[in-house]
């Protein structure tokens, strides 16, 4: 067996060791870190750093400087609390109270998933602790007693943290209003998140606490909803249906919501702020009044109670049924990689060490083992069934083995899950060695935290996208780019600049699902070549074509079918970040693409609305000449565009600007000005265009 790799030491920002990523968002960067001193002293904290290519940006570094300074004046149960702010490598940080626990998004998100929707108690209580929150800060006052007037302008669910103890912190002054601080936001410049900020605000209008006490009414609807309250497919269209007081959705779907907090709701989300609760004192006891006429208890019990119920929290209780552990030994740190624990992201405790063994012994390095290509020993599929238990204590099943493989290959079960084999005691999933080497294999690994392996992180940003991706194809670079947004993942493997493998957490992505879509394959027969696949050592389109469900061209095309919808979903991604990682293998069996760059083209042109494309055009549409770098011809062989769009490439061989093609198109009745747009922006993604200001 091959040794690990060589321990490293964890890197350090100022005074503290960073141990890993929690997210990436338009300004920042969090970590989990720990400052340790003399005499075993150790605490962790959050660390949040300005991304490095904004340190440059004088207004964004003022912003950042301003949340330390406005957070660090208050003190509340209910605000993350300000520990430390300094400099390291000349991009400024703030050490914030670390919140074992999981956000406000990631719970609507974990309920939506199971198809119900967050207790009535439960979103009370946590509505309730804002307010208090919101209460102290609105009033806040400095040494002289003068009112800061602070308003939040930022009080959505991935601000709001949830502890493991049930308390609820709001976090996140990043955009926060202040007398104090000078005012960083440029005129028709929206401050906040879509579909939370008021109408006022949404509108650059003078904000009070009236502005953050309707984004928290919207918070409380979709806690109760569990889907967003104002819909729309676009940015234009939530703020549309927002500042037109479109509540259809809460009447519709909210027959649920007793009418006591229905009437809370609507007042809370009236259009004008004259109209809507005061302050938020005149809120919470509307909550607590509510609260008592339906006789409904509100506290950090009933909130904690409620979710390890639920199993979103690690049951506390020691009756319960526990995987079995296999013995331990001491792990270097820099196995500490594999361990989950996180901020906000909701995900489980740190996997026993034995567990982290079992993956090693598996698979010390980024190497396929070479077991993986054989046969693996299972029984007879009609002979056995297996029970998953989450980390919270649910158990689904019973489940055949395809099943399972298929939670395996989306990342829905992982190294802390536990399953029960023909009703058998729970062990942990390695120990299964029909399952376990699954896990194994570098494609699937979705518990590795890989924005740590890498300096090659962007958040995700609309009109950058496009450019990462052709960038990695023209510079014919090897490696495998993520995108990932809370739990959700799609992976890109390239070689040489080419797409040769993909994976997604999206089981409506996997091969067989997409073939019983496409071809109306049944699932049975899906289910039953999955297992012969895994039981022979063969790839799922082999087994198929054996058994007569189809033939190995309409493999080979669906193969590429499903790596080109794993690339539009990636397209489509509007938050999250994004991370390429040099050199990294999937260890499967590659795709095959004659005209890669023609594969992104045509998954780009379908991700991006027309709307977006005219967004990430921005300033090009607005001044500045495009010029064709190469010869139509092989621009049109490299990107094979539709016939609209490769003759806007033409016209620009002379140079002209984006709104003079857009008219010559329109005058010559040979192409629209969507077409111009799209193809102008493959073209400077690709790098098939130049564009000079």
């Amino acid at each position: 067996m091959r040794s690990g790799p060589a321990p490293t030491r964890l890197p350090k920002v100022g005074d503290y060791l960073v141990e890993r990523l929690l997210g990436v968002g338009g300004m920042a960067e969090v970590f989990v870190a720990r400052r340790d001193g003399p005499h075993g002293f150790s605490k962790r904290v959050a660390l949040k750093r300005i991304l490095p290519q904004l340190a440059h940006d004088p207004r964004l570094v003022a912003m950042f400087c301003d949340e330390a300074r406005i957070q660090a004046v208050l003190s509340h149960p209910n605000l993350v609390e300000v520990f430390d702010f300094g400099e390291h490598d000349g991009l400024p940080f703030i050490a914030l109270e670390y919140v074992d626990g999981m956000s406000g998004a990631d719970l609507i998100a974990s309920v939506a998933a199971r198809r119900r929707t967050v207790d009535l108690a439960a979103a009370l209580t946590i509505a309730r602790e804002v307010v208090q929150a919101l209460g102290y800060v609105h009033a806040a006052a400095d040494e002289d007693g003068r009112a800061l007037g602070i308003v939040h302008r930022d009080v959505a669910p991935s601000n709001i943290l949830i502890g493991r103890m049930g308390q609820v912190k709001l976090g996140d002054f990043g955009i926060a209003r202040s007398t104090s601080i000078d005012a960083r936001t440029v005129p028709g410049e929206l401050k906040g998140k879509v579909g939370y900020v008021s109408p006022e605000q949404a509108l650059g209008m003078p904000l009070d606490g009236r502005s953050d006490l309707f984004s928290l009414s919207v918070v409380l609807a979709e806690l109760l909803l569990c889907q967003p309250l104002f819909g729309g497919d676009n940015e234009l269209e939530v703020l549309q249906s927002l500042h037109g007081g479109n509540l259809r959705r809460l009447r519709s779907d909210g027959s649920h919501i007793p009418p006591a907090v229905r009437d809370i709701l609507f007042k809370g989300l009236a259009r004008w702020p004259e109209q809507r609760f005061q302050t938020a004192a005149e809120l919470g006891a509307a909550i607590d009044a509510a609260a008592a006429e339906l006789g409904v208890s509100l506290g950090a019990h009933v909130l904690c109670e409620w979710m390890e119920d639920l199993g979103l929290i690690a049951l506390s209780s020691d009756v319960q049924e526990k995987p079995v552990e296999m013995p331990r030994r001491r792990r270097p740190p820099s196995e500490e990689f594999l361990e989950t624990v996180t901020l906000t992201a909701g995900e489980s405790e740190p996997p026993p060490a034995s567990i982290v063994d079992a993956i090693r012994g598996l698979c010390p390095d980024n190497d396929v083992p070479d077991v993986l290509s054989h046969a693996v020993s299972v029984p007879a599929s009609a002979d056995v069934t297996y029970r998953i238990q989450r980390p919270g204590g649910a158990v689904l099943g019973p489940l055949p083995l395809a099943g399972v493989l298929e939670m395996l290959a989306t990342g829905r079960l992982s190294i802390d899950g536990a399953v029960s084999r023909n009703g058998a005691a729970f062990m942990p999933v390695p120990s299964m060695v029909e399952l376990g080497r699954m896990l194994a294999r570098p494609a699937y690994r979705f518990y590795e935290p890989i924005a740590l392996h890498t300096q090659e992180r962007w958040a995700v940003r609309l009109e950058h996208t496009p450019g990462l991706v052709f960038d990695i194809a023209r510079r014919q670079r090897t490696g495998m780019l993520c995108a990932r947004r809370g739990s959700e993942q799609v992976r890109i493997w390239f070689d040489a600049g080419t797409p040769v493998f993909s994976s997604s957490t999206d089981p409506r992505q996997l091969f067989g699902a997409l073939l019983a879509e496409v071809d109306r394959l049944p699932r049975a027969e899906v289910e039953r070549a999955a297992e012969r696949a895994w039981r022979t050592g063969q790839p799922v389109g082999r087994v198929l074509v054996e058994l007569g469900h189809c033939t190995p061209e309409r493999v080979a095309a669906a193969l590429r079918e499903q790596a080109w919808r794993r690339l539009v979903t990636l397209f489509r991604f509007r938050v999250g970040e994004l991370s390429f990682v040099a050199g990294a293998r999937h260890g499967e069996d590659p795709l095959e693409l004659a005209r890669p760059q023609a594969f992104i083209a045509s998954a780009l042109l379908t991700a991006y609305a027309p709307d977006e494309v005219a967004s990430a055009l921005g300033t090009v549409e607005r001044a500045g000449t495009l010029h064709l770098a190469a010869d139509p011809a092989l621009v049109q062989r490299a990107l094979a565009l539709p016939r609209e769009e490769a003759q806007v490439l033409a016209l620009a061989r002379s140079g002209s600007s984006l709104r003079a093609l857009m008219q010559e198109g329109v005058r010559a009745g040979t192409f629209d000005a969507r077409a111009a747009r799209r193809a102008v922006l493959v073209g400077l993604a690709s790098g098939a265009l130049a564009w000079q200001p």
